[in-house]
């Protein structure tokens, strides 16, 4: 079974070694420690056969471009390189080639879970907690410094120098500030009049 390194298999997949870490994170692709001649320590290597099938499901024709017809890593004749941009023999698409390709039923739904994980990673759970929004802050009884600062649109050290000021009142609870929404909208409109 051929192994290859992190950055041959980020070249086959069109990604960065980041990208390569992240899908092997995901569980979508897995690492087999190997020893490799030169090197004192088992290194990471990827089962060439594992990131071409992945990278076909990934991308119908990246499989193609990135190999040679042998299922081989192709190079360029001149310089040696890998890239798969830089391939002599790499086969011409048309543009609306291209375009139906990339308009494939796999791409679209590939796009889509992305487009579903970049959401959940910016607007998702935090700690395994659905994050509030503005209405459900505003719903509280009691406000964190940090929720009061998000609800506001004030910075945390404003209100933390309101409240060691006098201006805001608020209630030390532990290690934190707790803050009435009421006493917030006070001390907002009081900012915003001044």
């Amino acid at each position: 079974m051929p192994y290859i390194t992190k950055e041959q298999a980020a070249k086959i997949l069109r990604t960065s070694t980041r990208g390569v870490e992240r899908l092997v994170s995901r569980g979508k692709l897995h690492v087999t420690p190997e020893k490799v001649e030169g090197r004192t320590r088992l290194q990471p290597m990827y089962d060439e056969q594992l990131v071409q099938a992945l990278a076909a499901e990934m991308t119908p024709d990246a499989a193609s471009i990135a190999t040679n017809g042998d299922g081989e890593l192709a190079t360029n004749k001149d310089s040696g390189d890998t890239h798969p941009r830089e391939i002599d023999d790499a086969p011409t698409v048309e543009p609306s080639q291209a375009l139906q390709r990339a308009a494939s039923p796999q791409t679209i739904e590939a796009l889509g879970q992305a487009i579903a994980d970049a959401l959940q990673a910016t607007h998702g759970a935090k700690n395994g907690k659905p994050v509030e929004t503005v209405s459900d802050l505003a719903a509280k009884l009691t406000l964190s410094l940090s929720d009061a600062a998000r609800l506001s649109g004030l910075s945390a050290d404003r209100l933390r120098a309101a409240i060691h000021g006098g201006e805001l009142e608020a209630r030390k609870v532990g290690r934190g500030w707790r803050i009435r929404p009421e006493e917030l909208k006070v001390y907002v409109r009081r900012v915003m009049k001044d």
